[in-house]
This record gives C-alpha cells, structure tokens and sequence, in this order.
C-alpha cells in the first residue's frame, strides 16, 4: 500500500526524472534530446547476443555508429533472455570477442551497456519475441499475461540503470485489439514501477486491429500477411482516442508512442502508403486537441533497401515527417545485414562496408 500511494503522489506532482516528455518532445535533464539510432538484433536468435561478434569486435562497431553520428540502440529481447539471464551465449558468436566466450547473457550485457553509456549511446530494449516467435500479444497459450511481466521485473532488476527507454511488446498484431494491448500495459508499468527503480521512458507501439476504422485488419506479418505477401507492423493508435489510460499508473510525462514504418518492398498493402494514411493511422496524435496531443512520436523501426519503391516511399515518408515536426528519433532496423527483408546499415563480407545511402538517408530525416 505504501508503494502504491508513494508512485501515486509521484504521479500527481508530476516529478520530472533525468529523463522525461513534454510538449511533443523527449528531455535528458532539461535538454532537449532527438535520437538517430539504430537497431541492433541478435541476442533474440540462436546467438543468445547480438550479431556480428564473430566477425569483428563489439568497439569496431561502436566506433562506427559514433563516427555516423548515431546516439542510441535498440535491442531486441526474448522473453527467455529476460527471465533466466544467466543462459550461456553461442560461443560461435562470439568468435573475435575472446572475452566473452563461455560467458552467459548477464555477464556480456552488463559489459555492452557499459560500453554504451560510456560511449553516449542510449539504450532502448523491447520484448521483442517469445519462443522465437513475433507474438500477436504480450502472451501465449503457454506464456501468460503475468509471465511477461515477470520477465520486466526481473530484467530491469538488474538493468535499470544503463537503460533510457524500454518499448513494452514489440509489434502487437492481428487480433491483439488496443483494449488488450493497453490492459496489459497498465498493469505492466504499474509493477515496473513499483517493484524496479527503473526511471526511464516507455514506449508504446499502436496495434494492427482497430475498431473504429471499420474493424479493418492493418496487414501486418501474420496469417492473412503471409498468405498474401503483406507485411505492416503496428502503426495503428486509432482506437486511441476511445481510450482512458490510467493515469494512477501511467506516468504521463514519460510515454513514447512508436509506430514502426516499413515500405512496399515488405509489404505489398499499397492503401497504407500516404500522408492520408499516416495520418489517420497516428498522425492525428499531435494534432488533436486532447491530452496525449505532447506525447512524442519516435519510429523505432523502420529500414529497407533504398531504392525503387522503397527509396520513393521513404522520400514521401520524410517528407510528410518534416510538414508534422517528426523530429523526436528513429531507429533504424539494422545494424548487421542479417536481415533477409531489409539487409543492414553494414555490407560485404566482412561487414566492413558502409552503406551510406542509407547513412545519409537517416541524418537527413533530422534536417
């Protein structure tokens, strides 16, 4: 009970962390703070750790994105890394970093986080996958509702303070409705804080279902995505505006919304491609005269191969970003070429190669 009215009372007097939101924008004490980050995937696949640490070492690729200019990472997480830290990493994975051979996941986070902050590199990590798998919601029929947020409390527990932002559920789709998804979300935040010393930010994705633009499934990778080619992450926050977050929980000077943005190269859905759509889909946040109108927006993933279709919807997409005021971050999706549909910000063989095009295309969002 203490715990509860003490998060309360913080909640009221609107107590400003080291980090925190106001008027569309995010602050790191006091000082306006934008991100151009970029994801960096692998501790979610066989590797139990991030990817390319069998190639070159972790400070070659830190070097890289400070001298491009990058100042945060995304890391996605597994729910199995997040409740049982102490799995041994993939020894094949870790080939050039002999400090981290027969090292668990623990042990060489901690040290990455530490590189990272002594580097000025934020860290964003999201629940990422469960079972290997892109879930629909944050639980499965074996993983509960509780579980998940278990594997928070037991991850920040021990991370909290290396850690600036923390996006709940990565991509929430198919039939996982805003309701659920918001639900679960309060109570998640709720236990995060008071539980955890974590003082960071939240992110919080849109859905694909959405009962006000006439129940219309926004394709993303699912079942009927499979079926027919589509894939569009969740960038849907219409159901917003039906809904009352709990402000006793939520702190509202922390939240993030992230809608994830991905062109026609991985999704074939071509009536999601306009400012129109944007629009409707969570462009309206800022514009509407209502209380989640100064929530800052941040696109923490998006990427793909710049040409073609692709080059000319990002183009459009940067465009319509620079008419709104989207200047808050992004993190690009990602790092390491390991991704078959987008291929990385690294190329060639030895990932030595930049790939500037898309360098370029990043640090111009911000101009």
């Amino acid at each position: 009970m203490k715990s509860f009215f003490f998060f309360f009372l913080l909640t009221i007097i609107n107590v400003k962390a080291n980090w925190y939101t106001q008027n569309g924008s995010i602050y790191n004490n006091d000082k306006i703070y934008n991100i151009m980050g970029c994801n960096w995937n692998g501790i979610e696949s066989e590797c139990k750790i991030i990817h390319g640490l069998w190639l070159n070492s972790v400070d070659y690729y830190i070097s890289i994105l400070k001298d491009n200019g990058f100042n945060s990472v995304r890391i996605p997480l597994s729910y199995e890394i997040m409740m049982n830290l102490s799995i041994p990493v993939n020894n094949n994975c870790v080939l050039v970093n002999p400090q981290y051979i027969n090292q668990t996941v623990e042990f060489i986070l901690e040290d990455l986080f530490i590189k990272f902050n002594q580097n000025n590199i934020t860290v964003l990590v999201d629940l990422h996958t469960i079972n290997n798998i892109i879930t629909e919601c944050p639980w499965t029929e074996t993983i509960s509702y509780i579980n998940t947020i278990d594997a928070w409390i037991n991850f920040l527990n021990k991370y909290s303070r290396y850690i600036f932002g923390i996006e709940l559920k990565n991509e929430p789709h198919n039939l996982c409705t805003f309701y659920e998804f918001i639900d679960w979300v309060d109570n998640a935040i709720y236990r995060i804080e008071t539980e955890t010393v974590y003082d960071g930010l939240y992110f919080i994705s849109g859905v694909q279902y959405s009962f006000r633009d006439n129940q219309i499934i926004h394709h993303w990778d699912g079942v009927l995505g499979h079926l027919q080619g589509m894939h569009f992450p969740s960038f849907n926050f219409q159901d917003l505006s039906e809904m009352n977050l709990n402000s006793s929980v939520i702190p509202h000077n922390r939240l993030v919304f992230c809608p994830h943005i991905f062109g026609p190269l991985i999704s074939d859905y071509f009536t999601v491609t306009t400012p129109e759509d944007w629009e409707r889909n969570f462009g309206y946040i800022t514009t509407k005269d209502w209380k989640w109108k100064d929530i800052p927006i941040v696109f923490t993933s998006m990427g793909g191969w710049l040409e073609g279709p692709t080059l000319t919807f990002y183009n459009n997409f940067k465009r319509w970003c620079r008419e709104k005021g989207y200047k808050q971050g992004l993190y690009w999706w990602t790092l390491p070429p390991t991704s078959l549909e987008t291929g990385g910000l690294l190329d060639g063989y030895n990932w030595t190669e930049i790939d500037y095009e898309k360098i370029n295309y990043i640090q111009d969002f911000f101009n």
